[in-house]
């Protein structure tokens, strides 16, 4: 699933890499729900100086954790959102009545 063009490295929670200069760190928020489910969602970290932080991240996924097609198409959706060098369609976007609800 790596087709980056930048080196790639999975680090741990708490790894003092994360705070390390010229370094985008990909947060992911996940729990585990109920039927083999997880929700998750995808932030940006960037630590370069205060105000810089990146407030909002992908949409909320919800896709079953042992189906890996469903799965890593959902993480590739997510990432496709956040990174800029993966967009396809740099135009703008109509927001569709699924990401409103809940706004109406």
């Amino acid at each position: 699933m790596n087709d980056s063009t930048v080196p790639v490295s999975v680090i741990s929670l708490g790894d003092p890499q994360a705070m390390t200069e010229r370094r985008l760190t990909i947060l992911v928020h996940a729990s585990l729900i109920e039927d083999g489910a997880v929700a998750f969602t995808m932030r940006p970290f960037r630590a370069i100086f205060d105000g810089s932080e990146v407030m909002f991240g992908s949409r909320p996924r919800v896709v079953k954790f042992d189906n890996d097609a469903a799965l890593e198409t959902a993480i590739a959706a997510s990432l496709d959102e956040i990174l800029p060098w993966r967009s396809r369609n740099t135009a703008p976007r109509k927001v569709d009545n699924a990401t409103r609800r809940g706004n109406e």
